[in-house]
């Protein structure tokens, strides 16, 4: 296991030291791609995902700044004790499409961005019985997998033109996700 993340580490470290681009702020033609967390979601639970940005329009076609689009993925699980010896599982993965308007900005490392998306929530939830049985405890529509529209405003630093910092707020379920973006 620490011999992977030892791998791992040394790659990124590789990447980011190789990369020789000049400027960094969020580009036409690039994609940004990352791990991210998210925080303040549903019964405050931590969910992990991952999210992708391609650099759509140049400065001057939408307005001073870009635009982009892009997806993103989450997964988290909570669950607890049922009493009487049973336990409750749910989980839920939102997958969803966005597109964002980038500001343009006098300050190169960093992007600040807004935008809309629409989305899809799979979600599940099982009783585990004492037994080892298990049953589905969504048979109602209200809780069950659906379309979602979602909001997103966030912001990008720069700490060399191919590694950033990411801050969402209100994207997907989670209050707050915080991650980082490899620059391709």
């Amino acid at each position: 296991m620490n011999k992977n993340i030892w791998q791992i580490a040394m790659l990124v470290a590789m990447f980011v030291l190789l990369h020789d681009r000049a400027d960094a702020q969020f580009e036409t033609g690039k994609v940004y791609i990352g791990p991210h967390l998210g925080l303040g979601a549903y019964e405050s639970a931590i969910s992990f995902g991952g999210n992708i940005e391609y650099g759509l329009t140049k400065p001057g076609e939408a307005g001073s700044g870009r635009i982009g689009i892009g997806g993103a993925v989450d997964y988290w699980e909570w669950g607890g004790d049922a009493g009487s010896g049973y336990r409750y599982t749910y989980t839920w993965m939102p997958i969803h499409a966005y597109g964002a308007y980038h500001f343009a900005l006098p300050q190169r490392k960093w992007d600040l961005f807004a935008g809309l998306g629409l989305g899809y929530i799979i979600i599940g939830g099982t009783l585990d019985a004492p037994d080892g049985s298990s049953d589905n405890i969504f048979t109602e529509d209200t809780y069950s997998s659906h379309l979602f529209w979602t909001g997103v405003a966030g912001a990008r630093y720069f700490f060399t033109p191919g590694l950033s910092a990411q801050a969402r707020l209100g994207f997907g379920i989670s209050i707050l996700s915080l991650g980082v973006d490899f620059t391709l």
